[in-house]
Parts: C-alpha cells; structure tokens; sequence
C-alpha cells in the first residue's frame, strides 16, 4: 500500500507546481498605451497616438516593436514610424494590456532610417494606465541608459475594518 502512495503523491505535488515555462509570480500590469495624459507633460518626452505592430510585440531579452504615429503631441511633428526599445519583455509583462492603439509616451533615443527610436514609459493598470498629475522623469532618465518601465507603487492596501 505505502509503495503506491508514494508515486500518487509524487503526481498530485507535481501537478500542483507550474513549470518553470508557466511560473510567473505576478503579473505586474505595465502596459505600454496610455489612457489619459496627466495635466502637463514631462519634459523632454515624446508623446503620440500610435498604432502598434503587434507582430513585432516578442517576448526577447532586448525587445524591439515598431509603432506607426497618426498624431504628434510632444516633440518631432515629423514622426511617422517609432522603434520602440523595450528591453526584457518576457510571457509574465502585458505590453498591450491597454490595447495597441492610442496614447505613447517615451524617451528619444535617436534614429535608425526614418524611424525614432523610443524607450517607451510603461504606465500601470492601477493607475487606470495614465501617469499621475505632476509626474516628471527623474534627472538620471535624460540621459541614454534609463528606463522608465515602473510607477512608484500605489499607496499600501489597507485592511477594512470589520463591524461588531
């Protein structure tokens, strides 16, 4: 009896267990589509609508996405194609999770042919995906070797209390 619990055991834990191709801890929701633009704009950021190639959205060490731009707001009014340098993308982000058109915010990193290479700011779900009034890029992002992919994170949760 004990030798056929073992491997009935063994199954049900390994069963239980993702694998290491399905194991995400969280899932953080940055997404790269903005919904709303704050108040003012940061300084020195492009912003557009744009349309993105989701094709080129793969999951790969250093991401790369090509986005086509129907409306300048802030910078080039010359733009027409982005080069979007996203770094790591892996199956656990959710670049589109805001869909693949709309609102882009991002730093100018150059050209490369006709295209502006972007490194877009990802905005989070909890923030309705729109950067908060009053943000502004940290003096370290002007240079070229910053990303901003993350949001300082929301207040703490606080636990409701319970009536007596």
């Amino acid at each position: 009896m004990r030798s056929v619990l073992r491997p009935a055991a063994a199954a049900l834990i390994a069963a239980a267990v993702p694998a290491a191709g399905e194991a995400c801890s969280y899932s953080p929701g940055l997404a790269l589509i903005h919904s709303a633009l704050p108040t003012r704009l940061p300084k020195g950021v492009f912003v557009a609508e744009v349309e993105i190639d989701r094709s080129t959205v793969r999951e790969s060490r250093d991401a790369v996405a090509l986005a086509r731009v129907t409306k300048v707001i802030q910078g080039d009014p010359d733009v027409s194609q982005l080069r979007l340098r996203m770094g790591p993308i892996t199956h656990c982000d959710e670049p589109l999770a805001n869909g693949a058109a709309g609102l882009l915010l991002g730093l100018p990193r150059g050209r490369e042919g006709h295209a502006l290479v972007v490194e877009p700011i990802f905005v989070h779900r909890i923030y309705a995906y729109r950067l908060p009034d009053g943000f502004s890029l940290p003096a370290e992002c002007r240079g070229e070797s910053c990303r901003v992919r993350t949001l300082p994170s929301p207040a703490p949760h606080r636990a409701k209390r319970r009536r007596r």
